[in-house]
């Protein structure tokens, strides 16, 4: 499935999400790589999870 469309928001491969908070308060990302939709109600994300390591105060983004 090349994208698809969740209450008005369009998830696509290459697009991050929030996966979970790390316990050091972190977040967890994962970058699409494959989206799997079955039957027309349930939607799979194949992620690659990414490793966030700090908070940049200057460019106000993580690392």
């Amino acid at each position: 499935c090349p994208w698809v469309s969740i209450k008005g928001t369009k998830y696509k491969p290459k697009l991050v999400l929030t996966l979970d908070i790390h316990e050091n308060d972190l977040p967890i990302f994962g970058i699409i790589e494959d989206i799997v939709l079955f039957n027309d109600t349930l939607v799979i994300f194949k992620c690659k999870r990414t490793n966030t390591v700090a908070f940049d105060d200057h460019v106000f983004s993580y690392e």
